[in-house]
């Protein structure tokens, strides 16, 4: 289940206030199944995984459209059948618990999957190696794009049209 760690790190990195409060965020695997499961005699055997991985902010004071473009972000990235499949998408869920004016608990489950492949050592056991990632490649982005919130840009993009900015 490595792309749990990967969603965290990728969060808590990219969104200013779980980097200034990374206590605040828990993401965990909530259920899960074995997808494809493939093997032939004397091959590696490969494993899928199917699973939900859900997000926790507990006491939430940051900005949730700019946290929300962040999380797309990474989903574009590591899982480009959610966000380009629209009953996949629809499976991305979530609640928000008001606390009060300023804080808020939130909960989305994010369905998630990655394999793996499996040979077979001599003398037992496997070596494990993870299964490849799709390859992304970053948009072109011209130079004044980025989250725009409420007519500001709160989060620029690096333009692709100065290399110098990349």
């Amino acid at each position: 289940m490595n792309k749990v760690h990967s969603l965290r790190d990728h969060l808590t990195t990219h969104f200013g206030w779980l980097a200034a409060n990374p206590q605040a965020i828990s993401v965990f695997v909530k259920g899960g199944t074995f997808g494809d499961v493939l093997s032939e005699p004397g091959e590696p055997l490969h494993i899928g995984y199917a699973y939900t991985a859900r997000i926790l902010l507990i006491d939430f004071a940051g900005d949730m459209r700019e946290f929300t473009a962040v999380l797309w972000d990474w989903i574009n990235r590591h899982q480009e059948d959610v966000a380009q499949n629209p009953q996949r998408r629809a499976m991305v869920r979530f609640e928000v618990e008001l606390l009060d004016n300023a804080l808020a608990d939130v909960q989305i489950d994010l369905p998630l999957t990655e394999h793996a492949k499996f040979t077979p050592r001599p003398g037992g056991g496997f070596e494990v190696e993870d299964g490849q990632e799709p390859q992304w490649e970053a948009p072109h982005y011209p130079a004044g794009w980025g989250v725009t919130v409420d007519g500001q840009i709160i989060r620029p993009f690096p333009s692709t049209d100065d290399p110098g900015e990349r």
